[in-house]
């Protein structure tokens, strides 16, 4: 029996307090401002910037040409915009994961002045008493003082997922969850000082750990990098070498340095994740795991139970149906009872807690519910008599009768045509029992059935319209559930979904089948039943021995082992805690409904990294070639600092923020960087080709100047490049085609337009200077016209024919 627990008194609490004994560690989730500021300032990428504007800087006082300290003008004035914009936006992001934090709180059961209370984890105080149920965490280190087959998880701090059995006088570690029975146990370290927050510090920071998009996006920053700096040690080399430092190869040599260097990739593909994972949580999902947007647009199974999906976990009692020489208020009254004193008040016992327990009851004994025997037990002292009662699945207790008990079973359940609902057993156990019960004595109880008790379960109204888009973006839906056939075909048809019984397969033919058919079994199953914890994990495990991606959606321990195993693990804001821990995403009030546009959500949110990419490493690509190819061939070099900043403007800069502000492509990338080569390859070929069609149409269709034909491969550079914006998306968003026409048609508007008037106002003055544009003619744009547009018509419909291959791929 459960010895009288006060806990602490208020007073005592609020010395505590004083003394800083509370469960608080210090926090270092959210960066602060200046923090942001600091590393943004400080950051690689303008420390290279720095570097080249010294470089710039040395040579200018070396020579006095004005061009070495405008291009350093420019340089400090890019790298001051960026690094503005870059604070701005980690702030606005750091605000948004503030928020977020919010929605992220965890309450626990604290015992206070002999009253059980919920108040928010970070109120424990040392010496605590704190109550713990199946599926809760343990949120500090502590000693327990009393234990009703408690067992515990600690999986999540040692990496042993076997449940450990603990009784009165065991330590408990924080960060480990209570997976069996309850207990209670005394706080002895808070706040810094418990286990998880010395072991888990890093680990613990809201700093989100870097997705494996994010790293192969940094890797392409490392590989940038090791280009750049080749590229400039061969050029300064090559110099020397034909003793030829000007002015113009110091310029060729910045350019190179701070325009291969894809600073802008890394710092929008962060803050494009950061600034997602808050617009998924305002559709009504907590990302806890960065990897899981990577996973959104992979998802090829969803594995899910009924219970809090499809149903809304609303569980009542539908009928009770007593045995012969059982009388109703009796089986009532007893249900009463095993209602008010089980330990574990889970949806369904607390579902029969509509019928009135005894005044003078006592409970002696339990086993509480386990998922894995489907069966919870009570003994009880009702007046001067002691009774042990059990209760779990029809199905499952059905085997335990007497051929003619089981028979009587049969037939009330066919004369009150429960068929559909979800039934249980209610019976008293006849066996001799021992004088404390225990978990192993099941299989030998000998039961008498008093009743069938059937409860309901009201399903989702937008159940039916989330499969539906399930099934238009081809994922393949499985139903795992505990509960029998009957029951999960009924809710099935009650949502709409035509499930036939040839669909379903049980527990324990799934354990029956040999290891080398498993995968071809839960490929062809939609729905299993009876399942427990171990075969939910079996169902995951073969779906991903055949390559697919899986996510697993669940709400209790039962689910704990398929939601590690899955490659994206989803839990219900009202599911267990351990649950919830474990999982790369919480669904807020359980809103299975929001699943399809929390996927889309995430496939907008890769895809707009995947064109911005693409943006950013064609535009690598082309100066790579255009820097490389004057060392074996006579050709002009076309590019300097602010020339290229004008490119990265034009053609990567303003359309990524347009596409981050406009992209609705929700169609899953299904290869990264397969698609990222495909179009880089396209369009380095037309960048390039137009580039150098510019050099011939000048140089030997009008036979323009040198520097006019400089002039002329600039302009085909930036009005390509502007171009290249427009096959990376238009074809891939039907719903804003219009918007990027205009946009695109905005961009070459603007360059044409400061290329075509006299620089005769301060800002024209100002910009064309900043940016090298010199102004052209009629015969210059003919040259341009003739030079651009037959070849962009070709790769148009070259990127058309990529992305319609792409999409049948």
């Amino acid at each position: 029996m459960l010895p009288p627990l006060q806990g602490l008194t208020e007073r005592e609490v609020q010395e505590r307090k004083a003394k800083g004994l509370v469960n608080r560690a210090k926090r270092e989730r959210i960066k602060s401002v200046p923090q942001i500021v600091l590393e943004n300032s400080f950051s690689v990428f303008n420390l290279i910037n720095f570097a080249v504007i010294f470089f710039l800087l040395v040579f200018y006082f070396t020579t006095r040409d004005e061009r070495l300290a405008l291009d350093s003008v420019g340089i400090v004035t890019v790298t001051v915009a960026n690094t503005l914009i870059a604070i701005a936006q980690e702030v606005r992001a750091a605000r948004a994961l503030a928020k977020m934090e919010l929605l992220k709180s965890s309450f626990v059961t604290v015992v206070r002045d002999g009253k059980k209370i919920r108040l928010d984890k970070r109120e424990v105080v040392q010496d605590d008493v704190l109550y713990l149920e199946k599926g809760e965490q343990i949120v500090v280190d502590g000693k327990v003082l009393f234990a009703n087959h408690f067992e515990v998880d600690e999986s999540l701090v040692t990496g042993e997922s076997i449940p450990i059995a603990k009784s009165a006088g065991d330590e408990l570690l924080s960060g480990s969850f209570c997976v069996f029975g309850n207990a209670y146990f005394r706080a002895e370290k808070v706040g810094a000082e418990t286990y998880a927050t010395r072991i888990t510090a890093q680990a613990k920071r809201y700093k989100f750990l870097v997705s494996p998009l994010q790293r192969k996006i940094n890797l392409l920053f490392v590989w940038s990098f090791g280009i750049t700096a080749l590229l400039v040690v061969v050029e300064i080399l090559r110099d020397l070498y034909l003793r030829s430092f000007t002015p113009d190869d110091v310029r060729k040599i910045s350019t190179i340095a701070i325009s291969l260097i894809p600073e802008g990739l890394v710092f929008f593909s962060s803050i494009t994740f950061t600034i997602g994972i808050f617009r998924i949580a305002k559709i009504g999902a907590i990302i806890q795991k960065i990897n899981a947007i990577d996973a959104f647009p992979t998802i090829q199974v969803v594995c899910m139970d009924k219970t809090g999906t499809l149903t809304q976990n609303k569980i009542s009692v539908a009928t009770l149906s007593p045995f012969e020489n059982f009388r109703q208020s009796d089986v009532e009254r007893w249900l009463g009872a095993f209602s008010a004193l089980s330990t574990e008040q889970n949806a369904t016992i607390k579902a029969l807690a509509v019928f009135p327990a005894p005044s003078c009851v006592e409970r002696l004994d339990e086993i509480p519910f386990r998922s894995d025997t489907k069966i919870s037990a009570l003994r009880l002292r009702l007046g001067d008599e002691v009774r042990a009662f059990i209760l779990g699945g029809f199905d499952v207790l059905q085997e335990r009768l007497s051929k003619r008990e089981e028979e009587q079973a049969l037939s009330l359940f066919a004369e009150r045509k429960l068929s559909g609902y979800r039934n249980l057993l209610f019976a008293e156990v006849k066996s001799e029992l021992s004088e404390k019960l225990s978990a192993e004595q099941l299989d030998s109880f000998q039961i008498t059935p008093i009743a069938i008790v059937s409860l309901k379960d009201e399903v989702r109204a937008d159940a039916m319209e989330a499969l539906r888009l399930f099934e238009k973006n081809k994922v393949d839906v499985k139903i795992i559930s505990g509960d029998s056939g009957d029951s999960v075909l009924q809710t099935l048809r009650e949502v709409g979904w035509n499930a036939s019984p040839d669909m379903v397969i049980t527990g324990n033919e799934l354990e029956k089948t040999p290891q080398d058919r498993l995968g071809e079994v839960v490929s062809q199953k939609s729905i299993f039943v009876r399942t427990k914890p171990e075969h939910k994990l079996a169902i995951v495990q073969a779906l991903k021995a055949q390559k697919k991606e899986v996510a697993m959606i669940g709400d209790g321990v039962n689910d704990l082992l398929a939601i590690k195993e899955a490659s994206l693990g989803i839990a219900m804001e009202e599911g267990s805690a351990i649950a919830k821990e474990a999982a790369d995403v919480v669904l807020l009030k359980n809103r299975f409904s929001l699943l399809p546009a929390m996927f889309d959500e995430g496939s907008k949110i890769i895809n707009t990294v995947r064109y911005v990419s693409n943006l950013f490493i064609t535009k690598n690509a082309v100066i790579i070639v255009l820097s490389v190819l004057p060392w074996f061939l006579d050709l002009l070099y076309p590019l300097t600092p602010r020339k290229g900043g004008l490119i990265s403007v034009l053609g990567v800069a303003f359309p990524a923020y347009f596409i981050a502000l406009v992209n609705a492509n929700v169609s899953p990338t299904r290869d990264f960087f397969r698609q990222m080569r495909s179009f880089v390859s396209l369009s380095s070929a037309m960048i390039l080709s137009q580039t150098f069609a510019a050099y011939f149409v000048g140089t030997f269709v009008f036979g323009f100047s040198e520097s006019v034909v400089l002039e002329l491969m600039t302009a085909a550079l930036v009005i390509a490049s502007a171009f290249n914006f427009l096959c990376a998306v238009y074809f891939d968003d039907a719903r804003n085609q219009r918007r990027y026409l205009l946009f695109w048609a905005g961009l070459v508007s603007l360059y044409v337009f400061f290329a075509t008037i006299p620089p005769e106002n301060v800002v024209a003055k100002i910009i064309t200077t900043f940016y090298e544009i010199t102004p052209f003619g009629f015969l210059e744009w003919s040259a341009i016209a003739l030079a651009t547009f037959p070849l962009s018509m070709i790769f148009f419909y070259a990127h058309q024919w990529r992305a319609a291959s792409e999409r049948s791929a």
